[in-house]
């Protein structure tokens, strides 16, 4: 895959701005540029923020790559659903393509979109971005994806009125959105070099220096304790998360009953298979897939958010022989390929648990909101 130099080069500043080494030094003049940029950025934000009619929960992270957030979205939306919340999720919807007319016959053309766009479990992931296509099919709820949130917010509410709760996907350096409360994720690469960006891989200083103070803050630790990460606040802890990974699934399982290469047995521990991740640390995945007891031959270097639309498997670098495995939000792309249902492809999802304390922490912030109705919004986009 000759195209990947940017992937590539991307990898190789991820290495050198994840340590105190070289680069960290000569870099630091253009991280104190970064922090006068983002600092400025930041106060226009704020001064520009519309209110919304119901409360915002934002869900992001402060380091650079996939810290593992679309899962504790989901999670976190599946119990305000219980607790009785009409949950509605906004997203930026990442390398989502322009949204076409009703007249339109051609594929979607790739930039940002013009208008904010309502996603279903059928809308194509071109249009609107993996992630918040797999969120829409894990929790039901309405999902709109806009990179002005703001927009996307106020676009959900108008079309879905009985929404009193949003969950912002990313979004937390997004300073024009108001919130409520965020919800801080990290990695087991903790602060990094816990320098800011270009010298390191922070967005911005941890702890904060100049905090949202209109909104309460919790921290996750996603499934490592030996990263050393400081709480938001000093009467609120670091809640840890524990990952795990389900039993696989077939790739079109939902076909089961007209496809006969879903008859196959699925790969057991032991077996031989190999690995499809496009998202940020595929070898993670791969390594969790390893702890179950199989036999990884093969990790396909896949970009982050990658169509997936190559020719299968060549494009990738796999073995047809071989069963392979992908993520949730892999398949999401996979199911669109117009030769999905003859793929040895099998999924496995990933399953979350967060302690007691930290749904009781929740709960007992989001106690305090009280959404208000108002008069229909005006929206500011044509």
């Amino acid at each position: 895959m000759g195209g990947n130099w940017h992937m590539r080069l991307a990898q190789v500043w991820l290495r050198w701005a994840s340590v105190n080494g070289l680069w960290a030094h000569v870099s630091v003049p253009l991280a104190a540029l970064y922090a006068v940029l983002a600092r400025r950025a930041h106060q226009h934000q704020r001064m520009a923020r519309q209110p919304l009619a119901v409360p915002v929960l934002v869900v992001g992270n402060v380091l650079v790559g996939g810290t593992g957030k679309t899962p504790i979205v989901a999670s976190v939306v599946q119990h305000l659903q219980r607790a009785g919340w009409q949950v509605g999720i906004i997203a930026r919807g990442y390398k989502a393509a322009i949204q076409p007319g009703p007249s339109a016959t051609r594929s979607p053309t790739p930039g940002p979109l013009t208008t904010p766009l309502l996603v279903t479990v059928d809308t194509p992931s071109a249009l609107c971005g993996d992630e918040p296509k797999l969120l829409a099919q894990l929790t039901g709820v309405p999902v709109c994806v806009h990179p002005k949130r703001v927009w996307a917010a106020q676009h959900l509410l108008a079309q879905h009125p009985q929404v009193n709760l949003l969950v912002s996907d990313d979004g937390l350096q997004h300073a024009a959105l108001p919130r409520d409360l965020e919800i801080v994720v990290f990695d087991e690469r903790g602060l990094g070099n816990g320098r800011l960006l270009p010298a390191g891989l922070l967005r911005e200083a941890w702890p904060r220096h100049n905090p949202d103070t209109s909104a309460a803050c919790l921290v996750v630790q996603n499934g490592v304790k030996q990263a050393h990460i400081a709480p938001a606040n000093h009467d609120q802890p670091v809640f840890t998360s524990h990952r795990s990974l389900g039993d696989l699934h077939p790739l079109m399982a939902e076909r089961s009953g007209r496809d006969a290469l879903l008859a196959r047995t699925a790969p057991q521990a032991g077996d031989c298979v190999q690995v499809l991740a496009g998202i940020a640390k595929p070898h993670a995945f791969a390594a969790m897939l390893r702890e179950q007891g199989f036999h990884v031959t093969t990790v396909a270097h896949v970009a982050d958010h990658d169509p997936l639309m190559g020719a299968w498997p060549s494009a990738y670098q796999l073995d047809a022989n071989t069963a392979t495995i992908c993520t949730a939000k892999d398949a999401v792309k996979l199911r669109e390929r117009p030769d999905a249902a003859s793929l040895n492809i099998w999924v496995a999802p990933l399953e979350l648990e967060l302690p007691d304390a930290f749904w009781q922490a929740l709960d007992k912030h989001l106690g305090a909101c009280h959404a208000s109705t108002t008069s229909p919004l005006s929206l500011p986009y044509g």
